[in-house]
């Protein structure tokens, strides 16, 4: 699989330490922490050198790699025709030759994977592929006769109510009109500054480096208060040399704490 920057927003932390690391030229140190392991940072592998001056660029941590080449660049086959620009019809052509209904499969994957193999189209390896109209027969026969209620393991509340999927979905008449209210504050704004000056000097004792303005809002909701009030509170504290800025990593940097703190 290939990402962008692949941080716990875009996959699964777990599911990111069962991969190969394998890193293309990315914009700065913080994006390449997140496509190198620890092992290849330590040997000196620097993408973020490359930027996207070097196309097919990488550096590659995988099963089978020697450690002594895990920081070594190595540069991908590119898909050029002889004017240096994408060769679109010898990837169509590749494609074609591969397509992804051809994989196969041992048994014991077909076996865990179930109906994600009927999906893809990969079967066991030495198992014949069913033809488009043996394929299409059996996909009909699969989708004929189901219903919701096959999946369901709950009793129905209201068996009066149906609807299909293309129904148009109308308001309530009897529903109120509400809007959302800020919960009632439990400090005043003087003691919110205390409190967010409490919390950044707790971190810096902790040896805590960095935070994100969300990391606050416990302080400003529980004071009424918005976002806005906690981003100005934190920029004043980086005209008094509390606080710094990561522009990079877009985190507040803990500098020092002050007596006000």
């Amino acid at each position: 699989m290939s990402l962008q920057r692949s941080d716990w927003t875009q996959m699964p932390t777990i599911a990111r330490g069962q991969l190969a690391n394998m890193c293309f030229g990315v914009a700065n140190s913080h994006d390449a922490a997140f496509g190198l392991s620890e092992a290849q940072e330590d040997a000196g592998a620097r993408p973020e050198l490359w930027g996207s001056s070097q196309p097919g660029m990488a550096y590659l941590d995988a099963p089978g790699i020697p450690i002594e080449r895990i920081a070594m660049p190595l540069r991908t086959f590119a898909w050029l025709d002889a004017s240096g620009k994408p060769d679109t019809a010898a990837i169509a052509a590749h494609a074609a030759e591969w397509p992804a209904t051809g994989k196969t499969v041992d048994e014991f994957t077909a076996a865990i994977t179930g109906n994600a193999t009927g999906t893809t189209g990969a079967r066991p390896v030495g198992e014949p592929g069913p033809t488009d109209d043996a394929r299409d027969d059996a996909e009909g026969d699969a989708d004929e006769g189901w219903s919701a209620a096959d999946e369901l393991t709950t009793e129905d509340p209201d068996p009066t109510m149906t609807a299909g999927m293309d129904d148009p979905i109308e308001d309530d008449p009897d529903d109120e009109e509400w809007e959302f209210t800020r919960p009632e504050p439990t400090m005043t704004a003087a003691e919110a500054r205390q409190a967010l000056r409490e919390r950044i000097a707790a971190w810096a004792a902790e040896g805590r480096e960095d935070f994100t303005t969300a990391d606050l809002s416990e302080v400003w909701t529980g004071a009424g208060l918005s976002r806005q009030w906690a981003q100005n509170q934190i920029r004043r504290l980086r005209e008094q040399g509390v606080l710094g800025y990561d522009d990079d990593a877009q985190r507040h940097l803990l500098l020092a704490v002050s007596d006000a703190a």
